[in-house]
């Protein structure tokens, strides 16, 4: 009975000291090098290219370019509005959270550049294109 005692204390204080803090440290631990991007019209986002987010990334510390680059827990691209959302011209699209201040200078213009405005809302994709049994 003791043994039990002894192991459920140990989980409850793993629980308390290390699960819970992670879980609180979701969504409170950013970068201090952080952008808002925000829409530059009117109209609807009727694409967001995912490959030059996906480049910015790498730039902002999120990704690698060779094996031994570190990956910096605390950059990244919070989005805001979706692609096929209307927008007003200032709203709030993404905040970018970078390494460090040339990282985030240097990828705020391919940020803006991927995401693509029209007048009219763009036609609804299909989410599921073949099932496969």
């Amino acid at each position: 009975m003791k043994a039990s005692l002894t192991a459920r204390s140990r989980a409850a204080a793993y629980v308390d000291g290390g699960v819970c803090k992670f879980l609180s440290m979701i969504g409170n631990c950013r970068s201090e090098y952080s952008a808002e991007i925000r829409a530059a019209r009117s109209g609807f986002i009727v694409r967001i290219d995912a490959l030059k987010i996906g480049h910015a990334g790498v730039q902002l510390g999120v990704g690698r370019n060779r094996a031994e680059d570190p990956v910096s827990p605390v950059a990244g691209v919070q989005f805001h509005k979706k692609s096929g959302g209307a927008v007003k011209a200032g709203d709030l699209v993404m905040t970018v959270y970078a390494k460090d201040d040339p990282a985030l200078g240097a990828t705020l213009p391919q940020l803006e550049e991927a995401v693509e405005y029209g007048d009219e809302a763009p036609d609804a994709r299909k989410l599921i294109w073949k099932e496969v049994a």
